[in-house]
């Protein structure tokens, strides 16, 4: 078995979280936290207005991402029986 799919066979086992749990710290990390360092930064050097505008986006960045994932686990949860 190559080592890509022992890889792939090894992640998808029951007692460990999925990929994507361990994927999202560090895609928060890098995108919306770098979008919020950029904002206090504009903040920072004086510029009001641009500042607030990346904050704005930071916020709707980060609501978006959040409610998609709520309603992507929604639909994709598994139906258990009664």
């Amino acid at each position: 078995m190559p080592l890509c799919r022992r890889a792939f066979a090894n992640s998808r086992a029951e007692h460990r979280p999925p990929r994507l749990v361990l994927l999202l710290p560090g895609f928060f990390t890098l995108t919306v936290g770098s979008l919020g360092m950029r904002g206090l930064t504009t903040l920072a050097g004086g510029h009001v207005i641009e500042g607030f505008r990346d904050l704005l986006k930071l916020v709707t960045i980060v609501t978006a991402i959040a409610v998609g994932m709520v309603f992507g686990a929604a639909l994709t949860e598994r139906r258990r029986g009664p």
